[in-house]
């Protein structure tokens, strides 16, 4: 075995090693002060079920970034650390709850009952709104909506028929909608006026 992999091997297991003695300090840390930590997250939440799931991830996000080794104040320091991360926590939810309302909203519930003209309406509609859309983005924008929206066709795919990468496209169609959005907003506040 050259010196090389020995090295690699050295600073493995070194990390892990670190890795161990944060995780039992942690571990060591929840024992101590459970009762503590439940009653700050139960306060700092205010929600009774998703206090299991937020104890978890403090207790992960605090083995992955362990508090100094020299506590003063360990409840002091992990009062503030539910505080903070609740305030994250509270809003990763709040933005989850809401995407999962507008693709809620976005999608047209099965109906056994449509009729011919029904889809063919909701087709010429969906035919103006692509009209709508290239006078208002750029070709490239437009040219990656249609492919992802209109061909229903994947990241990869679109980027493919493009010639270009895969996070190129999503940019496209993030700052295409972006700008649709924006124009929408705007004709709907004209129409209130």
């Amino acid at each position: 075995m050259n010196l090389e992999c020995r090295v690699r091997r050295l600073e493995s297991s070194t990390f892990l090693d670190e890795r161990e003695k944060n995780f039992e300090r942690v571990w060591g840390l929840f024992e101590e002060h459970e009762a503590f930590i439940r009653s700050v997250i139960q306060y700092a939440l205010g929600n009774p079920s998703e206090a299991d799931d937020f104890f978890q991830e403090l207790f992960l996000s605090l083995a992955f970034n362990p508090p100094p080794e020299e506590l003063t104040s360990p409840r002091g320091y992990l009062y503030r650390y539910i505080m903070e991360r609740s305030l994250d926590w509270r809003r990763s939810l709040s933005r989850r709850k809401k995407r999962f309302r507008q693709v809620s909203l976005d999608v047209d519930p099965p109906s056994d009952q449509k009729t011919a003209e029904s889809i063919i309406s909701q087709g010429e509609q969906i035919g103006i709104l692509f009209e709508q859309i290239k006078k208002h983005i750029s070709r490239n924008e437009a040219r990656a909506i249609f492919y992802r929206f209109k061909y229903d066709w994947t990241y990869e795919e679109t980027a493919k028929k493009m010639g270009l990468k895969p996070r190129t496209v999503v940019r496209y169609i993030c700052t295409g909608l972006k700008k649709l959005r924006e124009r929408l907003n705007q004709k709907e506040s004209e129409e209130k006026s």
